[in-house]
């Protein structure tokens, strides 16, 4: 009985643990250095180009940006900016098994280098 359970715990762990889908979330930033909106507009433009993402000004607060990888992949984020935070959402994606509420594990990859990559630049402004 003892065995049982325990294989059934083993393979419901390996089950969770080789998921490929998380969680579709917002990411929030906040800015601790003072910043014009320009400056954090510019960061977030240089931070996508430095990461291979395609980005254009969608309006005063808002840059679209997008990340098509070698296999096929497309993502489609908004990141909406003021002088003291950043939100990268996402928008759309493409062969990523996306769901109305989860995503592939490599979209959390990508924002990570993204969002690494927009402090730096920030954090060069000071």
């Amino acid at each position: 009985m003892k065995k049982n359970i325990f294989c059934l715990i083993l393979v419901g762990l390996f089950i969770v643990g080789c998921s490929r889908l998380i969680k579709i979330q917002t990411y929030d930033f906040d800015i601790n250095e003072t910043v014009t909106k320009e400056q954090v507009k510019d960061a977030i433009l240089t931070g996508c180009e430095n990461r291979h993402w395609i980005a254009k000004e969608k309006d005063e607060n808002t840059i679209s940006a997008k990340l098509l990888t070698h296999g096929a992949n497309e993502v489609y984020v908004d990141i909406v900016y003021d002088t003291s935070s950043y939100k990268i959402k996402y928008v759309n994606s493409v062969n990523l098994n996306a769901t109305k509420d989860k995503i592939h594990k490599a979209y959390a990859k990508w924002i990570t280098y993204l969002y690494k990559s927009i402090n730096a630049e920030l954090f060069k402004i000071n």
